[in-house]
């Protein structure tokens, strides 16, 4: 249990260590270097410590444990891990810098600490454990890949800030609409592939920031999916399927699109293109709304370009803006 001790490895041959590796002092740190299995946890107990992956590959049976506060672990390697990351003690981080798989869940369970990546990771969910572990945040940068099931927030304070790609296939739970925070920042593209989505908590539709300029929504789903009646920059209707908003209303900022056999149910609401940039609505087998409001303050004409047939059942308001059809 000595505090500020740094252990370096620099084996040229794979290491196994058969157990935990545990940092019980406060300061201690752990610089790997070389291929190595560890069978058990990673326990950073004291804190302040910090284990540093630079080896080839890092495979670790169980659990990464935050329960020392203030302390830091960095992947610069391939490294897997067999159960969660537990961010068990305050203003913990972790952050990834090649290519991670998390078989299960990255675990808030303390407050003020983050995780970040900035290459390739996979996770089972993301989980707040309670209400009260607030103020922890989830950044996927850009040019990054993120992988995800869910997000189960618990009605706590969870922050995920979005630059690079998400490609989540689980649901939104326990969302608090005035806690939780889901930004898709300006070069980020969301990919949500639930089918069906349509238990999703709807604080979603709070929360769910997509106004960012030059963002993407993307409803990549095998089958039916719910809209969430939010505003949008970019919004993209794929994979295949009928896409509804269940007669909700809804405003997209940026580019309407539609591939493969993926279909808009148009119900009774009213789609709203009100974008400060140029916009489209784009669908090779046409498009159909209810009601299309267009009132887009682009200072060039044509502020709105049909790249295909558009019916409107409905109403067709046109407030502002030209279109090109």
């Amino acid at each position: 249990e000595a505090s500020g001790v740094t252990l370096t490895n620099n084996r040229s041959a794979f290491v196994t260590i058969s157990g935990d590796v545990d940092f019980n002092g406060a300061g201690s740190a752990f610089v790997n270097n070389a291929a190595m299995t560890i069978t058990g946890d990673i326990l950073m107990d004291g804190s302040n410590s910090s284990f540093t992956n630079n080896g080839s590959t890092l495979s670790v049976g169980d659990d990464v444990d935050f329960s020392g506060a203030n302390s830091t672990f960095v992947n610069n390697a391939t490294m897997t891990l067999g159960d969660d990351i537990l961010m068990d003690a305050g203003n913990s981080l972790f952050s990834n810098n090649a290519s991670l798989t998390i078989t299960d869940d990255l675990n808030f369970n303390s407050t003020n600490s983050a995780f970040s990546n900035n290459a390739t990771a996979s996770i089972a969910d993301i989980v707040s454990t309670d209400n009260a572990d607030d103020d922890n945040v989830v950044t996927n940068s850009s040019g990054a890949t993120l992988g995800l099931g869910g997000v189960n927030a618990n009605d706590a304070d969870l922050d995920i800030l979005n630059s690079g790609t998400i490609n989540q296939s689980g649901n939104f739970s326990n969302i608090s609409a005035t806690d939780t925070n889901l930004d898709n920042l300006a070069t980020g593209v969301w990919v949500w592939t639930l089918t069906p989505n349509t238990t999703y908590d709807t604080d979603v539709a709070t929360v769910l920031n997509l106004t960012a300029i030059g963002n993407t929504f993307n409803y990549n789903g095998a089958g039916t999916q719910r809209i969430i009646p939010t505003t949008y920059h970019h919004i993209t209707l794929s994979n295949a399927g009928a896409k509804d908003a269940n007669n909700a209303s809804f405003a997209v900022q940026g580019n309407w699109t539609a591939s493969g056999s993926a279909t808009f149910t148009e119900g009774t609401g009213t789609i709203t293109l009100n974008g400060s940039v140029s916009q489209s609505i784009t669908n090779p087998s046409g498009e159909t709304f209810y009601n299309l409001t267009t009132n887009n303050s682009f200072g060039t004409s044509p502020q709105i370009t049909l790249g295909n047939a558009v019916t409107v059942t409905g109403t067709l308001t046109m407030s502002d803006g030209n279109v090109d059809l």
